[in-house]
């Protein structure tokens, strides 16, 4: 900065022009230092506001790292939720086969059991069929039996009415032989018998 300090012959520079320059550098220096001012309240302003943006960029930084976690726990669970839903795919695939299983193995049971039943029934129709034939076939016998046994009593009494007959009147063929003839016989042999062993 050039000053046109005047000069006297006596006592150096002229004090009207120090005390001009002083106060034109006071003025300079107040209008920069309000500038200053200004500026520092500006950039104090703008500092605040970057304070808050930082803040706010802290904030939503925290936000961030905090979803950051939640997304990290989100995704851990979601893969253990699909690994679950896997295992629990894979168990109901195992079920579904089983049941399929034992829906098959049921079907047949309910096949042999319908098959067993109807051998049952038809056993028992037969065995009914085969009682009612036998007893059937005991009353036929029973009263073939009950013929034959009048009959043959009939007969058999028949032969023995005549049987008796013949025996009563050999009876009294007997009771009006005369058998001296036989002893008279046994004398006659004996006397012979006795010439014989002379």
């Amino acid at each position: 900065m050039s000053t046109n300090f005047r000069t006297r012959m006596f006592g150096g520079f002229d004090r009207e022009d120090v005390v001009a320059y002083i106060k034109k550098i006071t003025q300079e220096n107040q209008a920069q230092l309000e500038k200053l001012t200004q500026q520092n309240q500006a950039l104090s302003q703008e500092n605040d506001g970057l304070r808050q943006e930082v803040a706010a960029l802290r904030s939503r930084l925290d936000s961030y790292e905090s979803s950051s976690r939640e997304k990290d726990e989100l995704s851990q669970q979601n893969q253990r939720l699909a690994q679950e839903n896997r295992d629990l795919q894979d168990a109901m695939r195992e079920m579904e086969e089983r049941c399929g299983l034992l829906q098959e193995q049921a079907d047949e049971y309910a096949k042999i059991r319908d098959h067993i039943a109807e051998i049952e029934i038809s056993a028992h129709r037969r065995t009914e069929e085969f009682r009612a034939q036998a007893i059937q076939r005991i009353h036929t016998l029973v009263a073939q039996q009950r013929s034959w046994c009048n009959e043959n009593r009939v007969r058999y009494e028949e032969l023995l009415q005549r049987f008796a007959e013949k025996l009563e009147t050999a009876k009294n063929v007997v009771q009006e032989s005369d058998l001296s003839g036989f002893g008279e016989m046994l004398t006659a042999l004996d006397e012979l018998d006795k010439e014989l062993d002379r």
